[in-house]
């Protein structure tokens, strides 16, 4: 789900992640790594539940959603969404919800800041990827972060040279996002390796409507093949997250829009 677990970072390895939801990660021929359950898992049970690492709302969508819980001002009751006064970027549904997402949306927008353009959604994913997981302090749990981002699959072999040259313009692009130091530290080949793991393991993150409108990285999700004939369906939330006043109608939809198996 999208926003109702807890956070990646109180999580342990991607390997190790999986044992409390009922699955393990073995390597599986022709796949490469894959979860297989350890338990018996009944129709309709959840088999995880996890929140991004990485999110970020698709183009055309950054001035109609919530940039912490994607959902759209006209489902979230407000005439407007809340603006960041910081990079005008970021829109929220409510003060709470910005507040939460403050640790998040400061690197972007500091960024921002520091560019003076807006970047694309791509370029978002990348600037979050660089400060939250190679820029982190020497604690075990970032030390632990770290390594779980650097052990997603890149797919590597699978790319083609015209994607590989779309991805290096991409790279060379975030050159204003980053200050001086920032730069020194990275390789462009640790931008593109990077790349890379966006690019295998991003979910997209759809809306009620199953509508894409965004993207996120989910450490535990991205053990999982991907399968013509699936077993199992991912589900995203948009449930009501800020605290509701007095008198505020209780609402709830009796739209079935999909299916958990």
């Amino acid at each position: 789900s999208f926003r109702q677990s807890k956070r990646p970072d109180q999580v342990c390895q991607n390997e190790e992640g999986w044992e409390p939801f009922g699955g393990r990660v073995e390597r599986i021929e022709g796949k490469g790594h894959g979860v297989v359950a350890t338990k018996k898992i009944s129709p309709g049970e959840v088999v995880l539940k996890e929140e991004p690492l990485l999110y970020s709302l698709k183009s055309g969508e950054q001035k109609k959603r919530c940039s912490y819980c994607f959902i759209s001002h006209e489902d979230a009751g407000a005439g407007k969404l809340l603006v960041c006064s910081g990079c005008r970027y970021a829109r929220y549904c409510c003060s709470q919800h910005q507040r939460e997402d403050w640790s998040h949306h400061k690197i972007i927008c500091s960024s921002i800041k520091r560019s003076e353009k807006m970047p694309l959604p791509t370029m978002d994913l990348l600037i979050q990827a660089f400060h939250l997981i190679f820029l982190k302090d020497e604690g075990e749990d970032s030390i632990r972060l770290r390594d779980s981002f650097a052990s997603l699959c890149t797919n590597e072999q699978h790319w083609t040279n015209e994607e590989k040259t779309s991805f290096s313009q991409v790279a060379g692009a975030l050159k204003p996002f980053f200050s001086d130091e920032m730069l020194e530290k990275f390789r462009f080949d640790d931008m593109i390796k990077t790349f890379f793991r966006l690019g295998s393991n991003a979910f997209t993150i759809s809306d009620e409507e199953i509508r894409p409108v965004g993207s996120g990285i989910f450490l535990l999700g991205s053990m999982l093949n991907h399968s013509c004939c699936p077993n199992s369906v991912q589900v995203m939330y948009y449930a009501q997250r800020c605290n509701l006043q007095v008198s505020s109608k209780l609402v709830v939809s009796r739209c079935l829009k999909g299916k958990r198996l």
